[in-house]
């Protein structure tokens, strides 16, 4: 995990190829989620399963309860075509936009602020 200067905190967070001892997607970012309502998760190499868009449906809802009403706040970075199309089929680009690098995502962000 990596702060990254922006007008706003963000916490990067690297999702790790499989689950681990660390527990879930949601057990790795939830001591982010209270730290910063930027949360840029990077999903570079993670091929998005069932299981996977189920984590970060968990990982939406909590951020959710924690910073109600906040939007964008939640954002992918480093994701494949393949994740892309999961994610539009899902529709869920709205809640979790994709960005090509955390620099882009911030930049992005900037812009929304």
């Amino acid at each position: 995990m990596d702060f990254l200067n922006a007008q706003y905190s963000a916490a990067l967070v690297r999702v790790k190829q499989e689950q681990s001892s660390d527990g879930t997607l949601l057990d790795q970012v939830s001591p982010f989620l209270k730290l910063s309502p930027l949360i840029i998760l990077d999903l570079d190499g993670i091929h998005l399963t069932s299981m996977r868009l189920g984590e970060l449906l968990n990982v939406a809802e909590a951020y959710q309860a924690q910073w109600p009403g906040r939007f964008p706040g939640l954002n992918l970075v480093h994701v494949s075509d393949f994740n892309r199309k999961v994610l539009e089929t899902a529709h869920l680009q709205a809640v979790m936009p994709a960005y090509a690098t955390a620099d882009a995502a911030l930049q992005a962000l900037s812009r929304l602020a």
